[in-house]
């Protein structure tokens, strides 16, 4: 079988989180199809222990695609150029305030949908210590601090796939 034949592409819209492209491509066995994709920056995910208290350090932040409050572990994404490991170590001090952060063990990196997104998302565990600075955030970001025993206890129906996969993924390696 022959491989895809990748055709014009296309700038459908441009946001600040993504830009939507729309491409003409033909399928192996001759069909053309047009499809539609986004490039999005990648993300990144920290399961954070604070190393002098044994407590978790998560986020309650508003999310605008439930318009609701959640709960989760910091995250956000890759400026361009900018490595996995230093997007989560810069996430964890604009969100958190802890400036003493250390990268323990990279927990995953994948793709979160390929069927319509180019980008990766990477998980860590982090653990930091000392006390909090203040938070770096942007300007429209609220976000408060906390410090948990059971994160299990704050995931719920509204917990993102990469904080469910970051979480899991630290528990196998807790064990």
């Amino acid at each position: 079988m022959s491989d895809w034949k990748i055709g014009n592409r296309k700038l459908m819209l441009h946001t600040p989180i993504w830009d939507v492209y729309e491409t003409d491509k033909e399928t192996p066995d001759g069909k053309a199809a047009r499809f539609v994709s986004l490039k999005a920056p990648n993300w990144c995910t920290a399961v954070i222990r604070h190393a002098d208290t044994g407590e978790f350090i998560m986020v309650r932040e508003f999310r605008h695609g439930l318009n609701a409050w959640v709960y989760e572990f910091p995250c956000g994404t890759a400026e361009p150029g900018e490595s996995p490991e230093d997007a989560v170590l810069r996430e964890v001090r604009e969100e958190t305030g802890y400036a003493d952060a250390r990268i323990v063990q990279k927990l995953f990196t994948g793709c979160p949908n390929p069927a319509f997104m180019d980008n990766s998302m990477n998980g860590f565990y982090i653990e930091v210590h000392g006390k909090r600075a203040c938070q770096h955030l942007d300007s429209t970001e609220f976000i408060q601090v906390v410090s948990v025993k059971d994160p299990e206890a704050y995931l719920d129906e509204h917990t993102s796939i990469a904080i469910l996969l970051a979480w899991a993924r630290y528990q196998a390696i807790a064990k």
